[in-house]
């Protein structure tokens, strides 16, 4: 039962990332491989990874690792549907979760695998293995190492008082198993005494991901806490924060719900972002999220005894539909990694909307202006006007034949 709960709590935080009747269509973050824009294809199963330019026509598809070659020494079935690839130095990396494991009658274990598209086609690089319950995600770095983030677990020291998410990986020399390295501090000087709170030490994983060529910017889109990484040496650049009313009491609670509305990087090497106002959010959310289903539960049957958890998500749905028409304009940034300074734009880019009316999802384009859309529809239907203006162009022709 609790299993099941949690599910479905999990599913509402991801509606509550959506826009209305545009759940159907996510816009995940996407990154720049030379002139051309990699987004991640969720429509497809598994997921694939697409190559666009700026009219969203699509110039590559990089199948999922799962389709890798025979010679794969994973096999298919161990290879769980994963969504998070990242391009480096001009290779795509990929972590899947695999399926649960175990030996004899030893406790179960997932198998984490790395692979790197390259060539045209899938490299396997190697495994980790975790506890069953541990989730992953790996950033690349220079030299075929990671920065990996952890769901739950300080990987390197769970006993210590100020846990951190963040560790390094790196391959054993001439081998495919994964070492685990240093643990890396995680700067945020004020949550040191909260990282035994796992909705505190979660929010790390939770983040959005966004690449640029030599820098990983971690990005928490309940809270607006983020953390710039250097690609080159693994390290942490500068950790920091977007709101400055937000106090680390709040943030240990979950944050807020779509606190930062979409993060992507632009062009130029910098991360654009686009956010709730922060007065909006700390007036209009006095109430903090919790990825605990059960706790606000117990927490608000005191004052309505009749609370279930149907109509607890259904109170939540309404209060996330009152908060898009309250709060509907939308706060621009911009971060520059080297030195991870966060600036608040006084004008939207070119081409960015002030407010969420149609919605608040975009992708940048080559030029440094955006353009509004959820980036995933936009292809889909971009590929319908081709199919059908060549259905057009073709029937004079069958004519003509006949």
């Amino acid at each position: 039962m609790f299993l099941r709960c949690s599910c479905i709590f999990s599913l509402m935080l991801a509606w509550l990332a959506m826009s209305g009747s545009r759940a159907s269509a996510q816009s995940l973050v996407g990154q720049w491989h030379g002139d051309l824009y990699s987004v991640i294809l969720t429509s497809e199963m598994p997921p694939q990874v697409a190559q666009i330019d700026a009219r969203n026509n699509i110039r590559k598809i990089i199948p999922h690792v799962s389709k890798a070659s025979s010679g794969f020494p994973i096999k298919s079935k161990f290879l769980g549907i994963g969504i998070y690839s990242y391009w480096h130095n001009d290779a795509l990396y990929t972590l899947v979760h695999g399926s649960s494991e175990r030996e004899g009658k030893g406790p179960f274990h997932r198998r984490h695998t790395y692979a790197k598209w390259e060539d045209d086609e899938w490299h396997f690089l190697g495994s980790y293995i975790a506890a069953q319950n541990v989730k992953l995600k790996a950033i690349p770095c220079d030299n075929d190492s990671f920065i990996v983030i952890s769901s739950d677990i300080d990987l390197v020291d769970n006993k210590r008082e100020d846990r951190s998410p963040f560790a390094k990986m790196s391959f054993a020399q001439g081998g495919s198993e994964l070492m685990l390295g240093a643990s890396i501090d995680h700067g945020q000087e004020e949550l040191k005494s909260h990282m035994s709170n796992p909705n505190c030490f979660n929010l790390a994983y939770s983040s959005s991901i966004v690449m640029t060529d030599k820098y990983a910017a971690v990005i928490s889109t309940g809270t607006g806490l983020y953390w710039v990484f250097s690609l080159e040496d693994a390290a942490l650049v500068k950790a920091g924060g977007i709101f400055k009313m937000v106090t680390p009491e709040m943030i240990a609670k979950g944050g807020f719900i779509s606190a930062i509305l979409t993060a992507q990087p632009e062009k130029a090497g910098t991360v654009l972002i686009a956010a709730q106002e922060e007065e909006f959010i700390i007036i209009n959310n006095s109430d903090p999220i919790t990825n605990d289903v059960y706790v606000k539960l117990a927490e608000m049957r005191p004052y309505d005894p009749d609370m279930t958890q149907e109509k607890y998500i259904k109170d939540l749905k309404e209060r996330v539909r009152d908060q898009r028409t309250k709060g509907s304009f939308i706060a621009w940034y911009r971060l520059h990694p080297e030195d991870g300074s966060m600036e608040k734009l006084e004008d939207p880019p070119r081409g960015g909307a002030k407010t969420r009316r149609n919605g608040h999802f975009w992708r940048p384009m080559p030029d440094g202006s955006v353009r509004m859309e959820v980036t995933e529809r936009a292809i889909y239907e971009n590929k319908q006007k081709i199919k059908s203006s060549r259905g057009v162009d073709e029937a004079p022709m069958k004519a003509r034949r006949r």
